[in-house]
């Protein structure tokens, strides 16, 4: 590791810092880090508690801005269960699905303490194809409920363990095959936005922003479920069915984009999508929606 102080390029709270060593940027945490001090000042060694890097093209400023909303003993909360994924899952966790999982963990808890149920669609497939990283999850959410006293339901350890298999992926990278599924991946995401933009008129959604990429981690989700499923629909989820017409109720126009996203997918892959694929898109987009722009 280079003896090269860390310069602060940005602070965020007194908490959260951005800094730069020799070309390399990354995320501080430290308690007080950032207290009194700005751009351009030495960070102290001793100062430093926690480090995170950004991952591929995700821009640092976006990876410290959601670290400093996030609680510091969520944060650890999810850097322990990285470690538990890594021994069950024999799979290195970047810093990226680290923070990714500690904001997962944030909304969970305040959808299980205000009783709103959400079923996941995409149960069956993660616990049949992706076994040892549903079992990751079930063991993520007896972690969670030790750490903060409460229980999650257990389609929150389904998305748990897509994290873990997103990061699988990202690791695979290299391989030619992952790399053309990637190629179209990120395609069908730009065309997804396209359409979003296109629906609500007016100014474009902030691509890099925190709601855009927490919904392109739940598109991302959906789209590696079409794609990998093939031609055939599944069979829906009956949890997420249920929900159907008070979703499209409460959210007409997230429904309606919702429509126009499927549609275009269907279209892209030459495939057939489930009505409960449209329901767990809306609530998405609705969340995306309600974020300022």
């Amino acid at each position: 590791m280079s003896s090269t102080a860390w310069r602060i390029t940005k602070v965020f709270n007194n908490n959260v810092v951005l800094a730069e060593r020799e070309g390399e940027r990354a995320v501080l945490l430290g308690r007080g880090i950032g207290y009194k001090r700005s751009a351009g000042r030495i960070v102290p060694p001793e100062s430093i508690q926690e480090h995170f890097n950004p991952a591929g093209a995700q821009p640092p400023e976006q990876l410290a801005r959601l670290i400093s909303e996030l609680n510091p003993e969520v944060l650890a909360l999810a850097r322990e269960l990285a470690d538990t994924a890594s021994f069950m899952c024999s799979v290195k966790i970047p810093d990226s699905t680290v923070v990714a999982i500690a904001d997962h963990i944030r909304f969970a808890i305040d959808r299980a303490i205000e009783g709103v149920e959400m079923p996941n669609p995409l149960k069956w497939e993660v616990s049949q194809f992706y076994p040892r990283e549903f079992a990751f999850g079930l063991q993520a959410l007896k972690q969670i409920k030790s750490s903060t006293g409460v229980q999650l339901p257990e389609e929150e350890a389904v998305s748990l363990a897509l994290h873990v298999v997103n990061a699988q992926f990202a690791q695979r990278g290299a391989d030619p095959a992952n790399m053309a599924r990637t190629t179209q991946v990120t395609k069908l995401l730009s065309k997804t936005f396209d359409v979003l933009d296109s629906a609500l008129g007016g100014e474009p959604i902030d691509r890099e922003s925190m709601d855009a990429a927490r919904f392109v981690t739940h598109l991302r989700f959906l789209l590696r479920r079409i794609i990998d499923r093939g031609p055939t629909p599944h069979e829906p989820e009956p949890g997420m069915l249920k929900l159907g017409t008070k979703i499209s109720d409460e959210y007409p126009v997230a429904f309606q984009i919702a429509g126009r996203v499927i549609m275009m997918l269907e279209m892209e892959l030459d495939t057939e999508t489930s009505d409960d694929e449209v329901i767990y898109l809306t609530l998405h987009i609705a969340r995306l929606m309600n974020s300022p722009r």
